[in-house]
């Protein structure tokens, strides 16, 4: 009784049988094992059929990717134009700022100076610089922009991949049939040697 349940034990521990229904004669296993075997390759033929139709073809993935590339190019010219206006707007902001703070009247000595007025200006313009990048809006539009750069860089890197591995692969084979090539011509010229040394 036990031998009969063991021949079979991988389709009792794979399915819910515990082994005590199990087939005593030659036919009965001939039938389970050619049964086990056809529904492992209907299973198999199924999951191909269901992957290849659902996964995308070469030219699909080619097609997608060119249209992720339209959408990031987009993408980043927004994401630029959005830095440039909020840096802008906030330049303006802090700037408006800084001037209302220091009147004509408050101004010391030296900036009513004609030759140290260039000074007062770069100070001032690069307090409000400092201002201007330490702003939430303008960083966060500086964020988003980088994020998108670097995807889009992601994006032509991994073509790019792909194609050299491609270009390279066959320029590897082209290498390969040249050294074959260059294996038989010195094998050739090797026995043109020894009949020569043989004549001589």
């Amino acid at each position: 009784h036990y031998a009969n349940c063991l021949w079979l034990v991988i389709i009792t521990m794979t399915t819910v049988g515990y082994g005590d229904e199990y087939p005593s004669t030659m036919l009965g296993r001939i039938v389970s094992v050619l049964a086990s075997l056809s529904a492992v390759i209907m299973l198999a033929i199924v999951i191909n059929l269901v992957v290849s139709k659902l996964s995308l073809s070469r030219q699909e993935g080619k097609v997608l990717d060119v249209m992720d590339n339209i959408q990031l190019r987009k993408d980043l010219k927004q994401s630029a134009a959005l830095v440039l206006q909020r840096w802008f707007r906030t330049h303006l902001k802090y700037y408006k700022e800084v001037t209302k703070q220091a009147p004509a009247a408050a101004r010391s000595g030296y900036e009513r100076i004609p030759e140290f007025v260039p000074m007062g200006i770069k100070t001032r313009g690069k307090r409000i610089a400092h201002l201007v990048l330490s702003d939430v809006n303008v960083l966060e539009a500086i964020n988003a922009f980088q994020e998108i750069q670097q995807q889009k860089f992601a994006n032509e890197l991994a073509v790019d991949v792909t194609e050299l591995v491609g270009s390279l692969g066959s320029k590897l084979f082209a290498q390969e049939r040249k050294v074959q090539a260059l294996a038989e011509q010195a094998v050739r010229l090797n026995k043109l040697a020894m009949q020569l040394a043989g004549e001589a």
